[in-house]
């Protein structure tokens, strides 16, 4: 129907007599519906106007008669088709809304169907959305669960590879002092093999006269040594800034010392297995046994006042690297003060300068305003006065910057002085510690 009507609308189709009074009651009945009433109008204009187009056409008015009555009979039987055209719309109009009505019950069941139809799918589609917004939250949870799972498994492999890496390292330690351990077991058990057979080695001797060679050999020595030190006693006394070349003299004539010491020792030693064999022989020692002893005692005597002597020097090169640590601790503590009073004083320089060019400007300005009040001067005077002004900023800017420049190089030189200080301390602690080992 609406095809229909868009048709007549456009001139292509021309209803009959009776289709077009059909379709305009159906069109319009049709167009009852609530969604079709904005239309209802216009097909009711452009219905009513094909259908009186339809029945003027019908009726020529070119016709000439002849006489009036013949045109009044014509006229009668346009009436009576009219009127019976009339009555047959009536009836189909009765029929028609008959048919109508049926089919608006139709259509309104049908479009109510729909509409529930509509509505429940509505509902169904929300219903959908909610739930796939909840699934979405649900993934973007789960993504992020799972994000930050295989963060957590990545820092696990991570940790657990450093802890391989520290296991492996630690058994290497262990294989390493392992080792040590044996070799040390090993050397030990050899030193101690060897002390022994040098014991029954020295136990054993056949001769005297291999003994009193020694002991000349060891008293030419000791001469020599002392010969040594007193020479290096003198140097001592010469070069006593020479603390590096002091320790090193002085820990050769320690290690001397600790030789001698060993020396008296398996002297000692044979003394008293010598006693000890006059003990149980209970015979009087001869007069080159005697002499031997004589000479034994001399020899210890003088190995002990060199072990004194070089007690004494010990003591006297710890005096002195106590001095020299005292005056060590003294000149850090006056490099930080002087590192804090040259921090103070580039503080204060850089105020001062800020301090000095704000009353320079403050100065010139007063100035300036004064003479401008008393003479207005030319545009060249304010210039000469800027240039003035500017050229003391900048000497006074660079004379601070050169006082700046002297302290940093001040502080570098200390920074450096300090830490050839640190290291000869701690070289010197080492080799020290290296001797008493």
């Amino acid at each position: 129907m609406l095809i229909l009507a868009l048709k007549c609308k456009h001139g292509i189709f021309v209803p009959n007599k009776q289709a077009t009074f059909y379709w305009s009651i159906s069109a319009l009945q049709f167009c009852k519906h609530k969604r079709l009433k904005k239309y209802r109008l216009q097909f009711m204009f452009i219905l009513s106007f094909k259908l009186f187009q339809s029945n003027v056409m019908e009726i020529n008015p070119l016709l000439k008669f002849v006489s009036k009555d013949d045109e009044i009979q014509y006229w009668m039987n346009v009436a009576n088709q009219m009127y019976q055209r009339k009555e047959d719309a009536e009836q189909e109009l009765q029929e028609y809304q008959v048919h109508s009505q049926l089919l608006e019950r139709e259509l309104e069941t049908s479009f109510n169907q729909s509409d529930r139809r509509n509505c429940e799918l509505h509902k169904i589609n929300y219903k959908l959305t909610v739930d796939n917004e909840d699934l979405k939250n649900r993934l973007d949870e789960q993504i992020q669960i799972y994000s930050t799972l295989q963060s957590d498994v990545q820092n696990l492999k991570i940790y657990n590879e450093n802890l391989l890496n520290r296991i492996r390292k630690l058994e290497q330690n262990n294989d390493d002092l392992e080792r040590f351990n044996r070799e040390k077991t090993v050397s030990g058990e050899e030193l101690e093999s060897q002390f022994n057979m040098t014991l029954e080695k020295l136990a054993f001797l056949e001769t005297e006269v291999d003994e009193i060679e020694s002991l000349k050999c060891i008293v030419q020595r000791l001469q020599e040594e002392n010969r040594d030190l007193r020479q290096q006693i003198q140097v001592e006394h010469q070069q006593r800034n020479m603390n590096i070349q002091e320790d090193t003299e002085n820990g050769y004539s320690q290690l001397v010392c600790s030789a001698l010491q060993s020396d008296n020792k398996k002297y000692i030693i044979n003394n008293e297995q010598i006693d000890e064999q006059e003990g149980q022989e209970g015979k009087v020692m001869p007069c080159d046994i005697l002499k031997y002893v004589r000479e034994l005692e001399q020899t210890i005597e003088c190995s002990q006042q060199v072990h004194s002597a070089t007690k004494a020097s010990e003591e006297k090169l710890k005096c002195r690297l106590n001095t020299a640590i005292k005056k060590i601790a003294s000149l850090e503590n006056a490099l930080n003060e002087k590192d804090g009073y040259t921090t103070n004083t580039i503080r204060r320089m850089k105020d001062e300068k800020r301090d000095m060019s704000q009353d320079v400007d403050v100065r010139l300005r007063r100035h300036k305003d004064k003479n401008i009040d008393k003479n207005p001067r030319p545009r060249s005077d304010s210039n000469k006065d800027d240039i003035q002004r500017n050229s003391n900023s900048s000497r006074l800017g660079r004379h601070i910057e050169n006082r700046v420049k002297k302290v940093k190089e001040e502080e570098k030189r200390q920074q450096n002085l300090v830490w050839f200080l640190k290291r000869w301390r701690y070289s010197h602690l080492n080799w020290l510690r290296k001797r008493e080992q």
